[in-house]
Protein backbone atom coordinates (compact mmCIF):
# COMPACT_ATOMS: atom_id res chain seq x y z
CA UNK A 1 0.00 0.00 0.00
CA UNK A 2 2.80 2.19 0.91
CA UNK A 3 4.71 1.63 -2.35
CA UNK A 4 1.22 2.09 -4.16
CA UNK A 5 0.70 5.70 -2.92
CA UNK A 6 4.76 6.33 -3.69
CA UNK A 7 4.00 6.19 -7.08
CA UNK A 8 0.90 7.49 -7.54
CA UNK A 9 2.54 10.52 -5.79
CA UNK A 10 5.63 10.22 -8.41
CA UNK A 11 2.61 9.94 -10.88
CA UNK A 12 1.15 13.03 -9.91
CA UNK A 13 5.17 15.05 -10.14
CA UNK A 14 5.61 13.97 -12.98
CA UNK A 15 2.33 15.12 -14.83
CA UNK A 16 3.38 18.34 -13.41
CA UNK A 17 6.71 18.59 -14.68
CA UNK A 18 4.96 17.06 -18.57
CA UNK A 19 2.35 20.40 -18.47
CA UNK A 20 5.43 22.60 -17.51
CA UNK A 21 7.47 21.55 -20.82
CA UNK A 22 4.88 21.78 -22.55
CA UNK A 23 4.46 25.44 -21.57
CA UNK A 24 8.11 25.94 -21.26
CA UNK A 25 10.05 23.11 -23.53
CA UNK A 26 13.36 24.43 -23.13
CA UNK A 27 13.59 24.36 -19.04
CA UNK A 28 16.69 22.72 -17.80
CA UNK A 29 14.94 22.47 -13.91
CA UNK A 30 11.45 21.02 -15.63
CA UNK A 31 14.01 18.30 -17.57
CA UNK A 32 15.90 17.35 -14.96
CA UNK A 33 13.16 16.83 -11.93
CA UNK A 34 11.34 14.81 -14.84
CA UNK A 35 14.23 12.73 -15.54
CA UNK A 36 15.20 12.24 -11.88
CA UNK A 37 11.50 10.81 -11.00
CA UNK A 38 10.94 8.46 -14.14
CA UNK A 39 14.62 7.45 -13.27
CA UNK A 40 13.82 6.89 -9.50
CA UNK A 41 10.45 4.83 -10.83
CA UNK A 42 12.49 3.08 -12.87
CA UNK A 43 15.19 1.82 -10.56
CA UNK A 44 12.60 1.10 -7.30
CA UNK A 45 9.78 0.21 -9.00
CA UNK A 46 10.34 -0.77 -12.45
CA UNK A 47 13.65 -2.28 -13.37
CA UNK A 48 12.51 -5.94 -13.94
CA UNK A 49 8.90 -5.32 -15.51
CA UNK A 50 8.26 -4.38 -19.30
CA UNK A 51 7.69 -1.27 -19.14
CA UNK A 52 10.80 -0.64 -16.73
CA UNK A 53 12.87 0.06 -20.72
CA UNK A 54 11.07 2.82 -21.91
CA UNK A 55 10.69 4.08 -18.61
CA UNK A 56 14.69 4.50 -17.87
CA UNK A 57 15.27 5.72 -21.58
CA UNK A 58 12.28 8.27 -21.27
CA UNK A 59 13.92 9.24 -18.21
CA UNK A 60 17.61 9.34 -20.02
CA UNK A 61 16.45 11.38 -22.85
CA UNK A 62 15.25 13.84 -20.59
CA UNK A 63 18.54 13.82 -18.86
CA UNK A 64 20.44 14.44 -21.35
CA UNK A 65 17.89 17.70 -22.64
CA UNK A 66 18.69 18.97 -19.54
CA UNK A 67 22.34 18.73 -19.82
CA UNK A 68 22.08 20.12 -22.67
CA UNK A 69 20.29 23.23 -21.66
CA UNK A 70 22.33 23.86 -18.54
CA UNK A 71 25.54 23.89 -21.03
CA UNK A 72 23.53 26.10 -23.00
CA UNK A 73 22.91 28.15 -19.62
CA UNK A 74 26.66 28.17 -18.78
CA UNK A 75 25.74 26.16 -15.74
CA UNK A 76 28.76 23.26 -16.38
CA UNK A 77 28.19 22.32 -12.85
CA UNK A 78 24.90 21.07 -13.44
CA UNK A 79 25.47 19.91 -16.78
CA UNK A 80 28.73 17.86 -15.39
CA UNK A 81 26.77 15.93 -12.56
CA UNK A 82 24.14 15.11 -14.99
CA UNK A 83 26.34 13.84 -17.40
CA UNK A 84 27.78 11.84 -14.02
CA UNK A 85 24.36 10.58 -13.66
CA UNK A 86 23.60 9.35 -17.12
CA UNK A 87 26.71 7.43 -16.94
CA UNK A 88 25.35 5.50 -13.80
CA UNK A 89 21.84 4.88 -14.95
CA UNK A 90 23.46 3.26 -17.57
CA UNK A 91 25.36 1.39 -15.49
CA UNK A 92 22.66 0.63 -13.02
CA UNK A 93 24.25 2.13 -10.03
CA UNK A 94 22.29 2.45 -7.24
CA UNK A 95 20.51 5.63 -7.04
CA UNK A 96 22.25 6.22 -3.33
CA UNK A 97 25.09 6.85 -5.57
CA UNK A 98 23.43 9.19 -8.03
CA UNK A 99 24.78 13.01 -7.42
CA UNK A 100 21.96 15.58 -8.69
CA UNK A 101 22.32 19.12 -8.94
CA UNK A 102 21.27 20.58 -5.38
CA UNK A 103 17.63 22.26 -5.48
CA UNK A 104 18.54 26.35 -6.01
CA UNK A 105 15.71 28.99 -5.85
CA UNK A 106 15.38 30.05 -8.40
CA UNK A 107 13.21 33.97 -8.83
CA UNK A 108 10.05 33.83 -10.84
CA UNK A 109 10.60 36.16 -13.12
CA UNK A 110 13.42 33.88 -14.19
CA UNK A 111 11.54 30.58 -14.15
CA UNK A 112 10.85 30.59 -17.80
CA UNK A 113 14.68 30.17 -18.40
Amino acid sequence: MLSEAVVSENNEAIAIYQQMLKVNPNSAKAHFLLAKFQLFNWYYHARNQLVGAKLKQTGLNHLKIATYLYQKQGDTVAAAKLEKVYSQVQKETNPVNWVFPEWRYVDVKLSTQ
